[in-house]
């Protein structure tokens, strides 16, 4: 799926992951109800969990995963020059770019 970056860099920045309570958490990440729409939801034993955003793209994203919310912090800290990325998810891995974490497949809810 391909997404503008400063709109994938701003729903990041809205979970607010620099704060250290939240770094600890996972971030669930599913498709939305709209064509083109991924939604990014705090995931865990948290107040904060079920906090969510959405952007849209280009495509469409078929996997529901959980990443660790602390490894995206670098994106939001220095985002990528690109205009567009590709965000996928690979072998057990969620690419954004050439940049990529470990995630854990989930069932959809």
């Amino acid at each position: 799926m391909i997404v503008k970056t400063n709109e994938f860099v701003a729903a990041l920045k809205s979970l607010r992951m620099h704060q250290k309570r939240r770094r600890r958490l996972d971030i669930l990440i599913r498709q939305g109800n709209d064509a083109g729409e991924v939604i990014f939801e705090l995931s865990g034993n948290s107040p904060f969990s079920g906090v969510l955003t959405k952007i849209y793209g280009d495509g469409d994203w078929l996997e529901t995963i959980l990443i660790p919310a602390g490894s995206l912090r670098g994106l939001t800290l220095q985002p990528p020059a690109d205009q567009t990325l590709q965000i996928s998810v690979i072998d057990g891995r969620f690419f954004v770019g050439t940049w990529s974490c470990p995630a854990t497949s989930v069932e959809a809810r």
